[in-house]
């Protein structure tokens, strides 16, 4: 997984997927890439980076960009939940 990436290039895209933030209400996110940087006792190094919408509310939409550089648990199965206290 390590040097994986994957990417979302529109709000329809991210809409279909799912993808928001809570800021307001449910916000999606306008485009982002994730990379998988390392991975070291099941905790992934990931870089994400991209646009969201700020405020829907107003017209137009507010968009605001991220970027996040983050260690993450690596959940392969449901047993992983309480083996890293997640619950």
């Amino acid at each position: 997984m390590v040097g994986t990436t994957f990417s979302v290039k529109t709000v329809e895209e991210s809409e279909e997927r799912e993808d928001s933030f809570y800021i307001y209400e449910n916000e999606p996110l306008i485009e982002y890439r994730i990379e998988v940087l390392d991975i070291v006792e099941a905790k992934a190094h990931i870089k994400c980076n991209g646009a969201f919408i700020l405020d829907g509310y107003a017209e137009p939409w507010i968009e605001e960009g991220f970027e996040i550089d983050s260690w993450i648990p690596v959940i392969e199965s449901v047993q992983d939940w309480d083996k890293l206290s997640l619950k």
